[in-house]
């Protein structure tokens, strides 16, 4: 299949997943939540494992175009992505919970934001 593909795939999967969330989660039935487990396992395991593989297959291309073992670099740019977008997550929750009507110090949320979630 080829490690692109692979990738794209397990991807794809990962999106049913999320598309199967908006409709499994239902408060009190939390059971309902179990059946899309699988298809995020198959996004972790293809992000995690495929993305490592493959970026080790662009540092060894780079060392045949250039002659530099370069892996530190590449290394250290991609995890700095990596964190780089946790940062931006982190920091766009706090606004998603102000659109949706999140009161922070409340017990009881409206409707309307627990739909938001």
């Amino acid at each position: 299949m080829g490690k692109r593909r692979a990738f794209i795939v397990s991807q794809s999967v990962s999106i049913v997943g999320y598309i199967m969330l908006s409709f499994l989660f239902i408060p009190g039935k939390s059971y309902m939540f179990l059946l899309e487990l699988p298809f995020f396992s198959i996004e972790i395991g293809g992000l995690f494992t495929l993305m490592m593989s493959m970026t080790a297959d662009v540092i060894d291309l780079d060392e045949l175009n250039t002659g530099k073992r370069r892996e530190g670099i590449f290394g250290t740019i991609y995890w700095w992505m990596v964190k780089f977008g946790f940062g931006i997550d982190g920091g766009l929750s706090g606004v998603i919970l102000s659109v949706i009507g999140w009161e922070s110090g409340g017990f009881t949320q409206t409707e309307e934001a627990l739909f938001g979630l």
